[in-house]
C-alpha cells in the first residue's frame, strides 16, 4: 500500500553529548545533557544496516546468505560556535572540560589516551508534524574537521560510529542551543609565531577505531561488542597560502619542526563579552607540497602539516557558560 507520510528535512536537529566517565572509561556511562544543533543543509548523513554475505559454494545461485551485525555510522556538519560545542571537542580529544574564570569563562578540553564515548541523537519530522528520533549509544568521533574559508563562517564536520541505536517518538521538539557564530575576520592562523595570510585553512583530527567487533555467542549479538582504537590519532593542518620565500623555506627545511602555531577565533569584544576559540598546535612538520610556478598573478600553494608531540593539539574556548560542558542531566 502506498504511503505519503514523507519525512521532511528542515526540522532536522543533531543532539550531542558525552557519557560520564566511570573510573577511567566512558563506555556505557550516563549520558550528560544533550546539546541540540541545526546541521548545515544536506550535511546530516546516517548509515544503518547489515551486510548480506552469500554462501560461496559452487552453486550457480547462492543457496543461503549470512546476515551480519548491525552497522551504525554517520557524519554531520555544524556551524562552528564559541559556545556549547565543548562536548563535541571532548569526543575527539578524549578528556574532560574544565571550566574556570569569572566571566568570561574558559573551557579547557583535556587530551586523553582512551576513547571518549557519547550519545548522539538525530531528530526529524514528517510533513504531518509527527516527530521521530534515533538515539545512538556508545558513539565516538572518528574524524573532526574544522574548516575556515575567506568570506565564510567556519564549520565543524564530524564522522562517527556507534554501538547501538534506539528509535522513538519524542513528545516535543528539542530545544536548540543558542549558538554564537565566529565570522571569518575573527580568525587568525599562526604558523611559526607569525600570522599567516591565507585564503583558507582546515584542521583535521582523525582516530581510527574498530567498528566491526562482532562476537560469536555474545549477549550483544548482532550489535558491536566494543569499539576501540585501531591506530594512532593524527592531526593535520592544511593552509592555502601565498608562495613566498618564507613559506617555501618550510619546504626546504621539511625535517625541521615549526614551533608556536595556533588557530584562533576571537570576536575582539572586551571583558565579559569576549568570545574565543583557541587551538594550539605543537611542532608542525610540512609534508610534500605541489607548487605551480608558471601562472598569472600571485602564486599560491596548499601546505599540509602534521602536528607531532606529546600534546599535538589543545583546545580552549572562552564564553559565558559558567560550568563544565555539557552538565549532568
Amino acid at each position: 500500500m502506498a504511503r505519503n507520510d514523507w519525512y521532511i528535512g528542515d526540522p532536522t536537529a543533531i543532539g550531542i553529548t558525552v557519557n560520564a566517565i566511570t573510573t577511567t572509561n566512558s563506555w556505557g556511562g550516563t549520558a550528560q545533557t544533550q546539546r541540540y544543533f541545526k546541521p548545515m543543509a544536506g550535511q546530516a548523513g546516517l548509515t544503518i544496516g547489515r551486510e548480506q554475505t552469500p554462501l560461496g559454494d559452487l552453486s550457480i545461485d547462492p543457496p543461503a546468505i549470512s546476515t551480519g551485525g548491525e552497522r551504525i555510522s554517520g557524519s554531520f556538519q555544524l556551524p562552528l560556535s564559541y559556545a556549547y560545542e565543548e562536548g563535541l571537542f571532548q569526543l575527539i580529544a578524549g578528556g574532560i572540560d574544565t571550566a574556570a574564570g569569572a566571566g568570561p569563562y574558559t573551557h579547557t578540553i583535556a587530551l586523553a589516551d582512551r576513547l571518549r564515548f557519547g550519545t548522539l541523537v538525530y531528530y526529524w519530522e514528517d510533513f504531518k508534524g509527527v516527530r521521530y528520533q534515533l538515539l545512538m549509544a556508545n558513539a565516538c568521533i572518528t574524524q573532526l574537521t574544522i574548516t575556515q574559508e575567506a568570506q565564510q563562517r567556519p564549520t565543524v564536520t564530524a564522522n562517527w560510529v556507534a554501538q547501538t541505536f534506539t528509535a522513538s517518538v519524542p513528545g516535543a521538539a528539542p530545544t536548540l542551543s543558542t549558538l554564537e557564530y565566529p565570522d571569518w575576520d575573527d580568525a587568525t592562523c599562526t604558523v611559526g609565531a607569525a600570522c599567516l595570510v591565507n585564503r583558507s585553512f582546515s584542521l583535521d583530527i582523525s582516530q581510527p577505531v574498530t567498528e566491526d567487533d562482532y562476537g560469536i555467542c555474545s549477549a550483544d549479538k548482532p550489535d558491536v561488542v566494543f569499539i576501540g582504537r585501531a591506530g594512532q590519532r593524527t592531526v593535520t593542518l592544511t593552509v592555502d597560502a601565498g608562495l613566498d620565500s618564507e613559506t617555501e623555506g618550510w619546504l626546504k627545511a621539511a625535517g625541521t619542526a615549526i614551533a608556536t602555531n595556533s588557530l584562533v577565533w576571537d570576536n575582539g569584544a572586551a571583558t565579559t563579552a569576549n568570545r574565543k576559540i583557541t587551538i594550539t598546535l605543537s611542532n608542525l612538520y610540512v609534508t610534500p607540497t605541489d607548487t605551480q610556478r608558471g601562472t598569472f598573478g600571485k602564486l599560491n600553494a596548499s601546505f599540509s602539516f602534521l602536528a607531532v608531540g606529546p600534546t599535538p593539539f589543545a583546545i580552549v574556548t572562552t564564553n559565558a557558560i559558567t560550568v563544565a560542558e555539557p552538565p549532568a542531566p
